[in-house]
């Protein structure tokens, strides 16, 4: 793929954004190099689920189809039901799902796998270089930016794209603020997979064949049925536990079913839950941009944290790729991208953080079952019917009011 454009981009981070993003510039004629710390992707991490708003932009960024091959189920989302957890409580709520509500589950490990299996395959001139970032700073003379590698080493480039996490490096370096990130939030999620067949020796009743949400005061469950229903996949989140205290022990005023659930786990993986929060006021410097975790880490209560990364590189990508876009103007090209950028990220991230006080606060006694009913209602849809492309046409548009872009109307005549 030949290099059609005047400036240079390095990406900080080779994870799931990260490759996406360099995927869709080097399609656009960016020349491009990936700088990641890991040698190899690990089969660590939770399953990941897709909705509606994050295939559609997988399929303008040409990636969806490859991503399906590797996925472990796909198709009509299934209804999600909500039901009380608690002893003596009855409470069950249907989340609808029109026929056309498509998502797909995939591993994490497995979606990297693929996605650096794609560039290797189908990208030329993309470099990925094994060096761990530790600075970024900006040449004020030369407008030259500098990204500081562990070895001593250095790099430069017109364009650096923090893609590194949670944990981002080049977020630290760059965007100036008064708060210490990442926030841990006093929750807690513990995953595990669960055979079907024990489940059912333990006397569980309730039926397993589509996602079952168990609500309750201060926690809640998530179980989903997985490799056609042998496995049940499960999710606890518990809020400002005490140490001291086990699993068993804290869900000792819940049903039957849940009980049973939780006696039927042999291991965990415990993962503390920790959000940008309260959420950056830009997501840019200069001419540095994030995306992802490193721009707005959020609760996984709507998991939509992956969908809202797919979003941010389809955006960028697709304002770097613009014929107008060079680099005497690309600083002002990522303002577009943070204009639009960050009142979706951060409404969607609001929305998690309130999700996961609905589903606790369940049995609490100022609670009712009419106020949980009225925070499920149409909880997916703000994410799942969001119109990227009209995002996209708000972007090029205050690029054109700028004077930065010229009006496509006026390029054609």
């Amino acid at each position: 793929m030949p290099q059609s454009k005047d400036f240079k981009v390095a990406i900080v981070g080779g994870g799931m954004c990260g490759l996406m993003c360099a995927v869709g510039l080097r399609r656009a004629g960016i020349a491009v190099e990936i700088f990641e710390s890991t040698i190899s992707f690990q089969e660590i991490g939770a399953g990941i689920g897709l909705g509606p708003n994050a295939l559609r932009a997988l399929k303008s960024l040409g990636l969806l189809d490859s991503l399906i091959a590797r996925q472990s189920e796909r198709g009509a989302l299934s209804s999600f039901q909500f039901r009380s957890g608690l002893a003596g409580r009855e409470f069950t709520y249907d989340y609808p799902c029109a026929s056309d509500d498509v998502g797909i589950t995939i591993h994490r490990y497995s979606m990297s796998f693929c996605l650096d299996q794609y560039w290797f395959t189908n990208i030329t001139g993309l470099h990925f270089i094994l060096k761990r970032c530790v600075s970024v700073s900006a040449n004020t003379e030369s407008s030259i930016y500098t990204i500081g590698f562990a070895d001593g080493t250095s790099h430069e480039a017109d364009l650096i794209i923090g893609a590194d996490g949670i944990k981002s490096t080049v977020r630290e370096s760059v965007i100036k603020s008064d708060h210490l990130y990442p926030v841990y939030t006093g929750t807690t999620a513990y995953r595990s997979l669960i055979k079907r067949e024990s489940l059912n020796k333990a006397g569980f009743k309730t039926h397993l064949e589509r996602p079952i949400c168990f609500l309750g005061a201060h926690k809640y469950l998530i179980t989903y049925p997985i490799k056609a229903g042998e496995l049940i996949n499960v999710v606890v989140y518990v809020t400002d536990a005490k140490e001291e205290e086990d699993l068993v022990s804290q869900f000792q005023e819940w049903n039957e079913d849940v009980k049973a659930i939780i006696h039927c786990i042999d291991q965990t993986s415990k993962w503390p839950l920790y959000e940008l929060n309260p959420p950056l006021r830009t997501y840019i410097s200069g001419r540095v941009a994030l995306v992802g975790d490193a721009a707005h880490a959020m609760l996984p209560h709507l998991g939509a944290g992956v969908g809202q990364g797919i979003e941010d590189t389809y955006i960028l990508c697709e304002l770097l790729g613009n014929p107008q876009t060079k680099l005497s103007n690309l600083e002002d090209v990522i303002k577009a991208y943070d204009h639009v950028r960050i009142p979706r990220a951060t409404d969607v991230s609001d929305r998690s953080r309130h999700a996961g006080l609905v589903c606790q606060r369940h049995g609490l006694p100022e609670w009712t079952d009419e106020d949980t009913l009225t925070g499920l209602t149409n909880r997916w849809a703000p994410l799942w019917y969001h119109d990227l492309e009209a995002d996209k046409t708000e972007a090029l548009k205050w690029l054109e009011k700028a004077g930065i872009f010229i009006p496509i109307s006026e390029l054609a005549t």
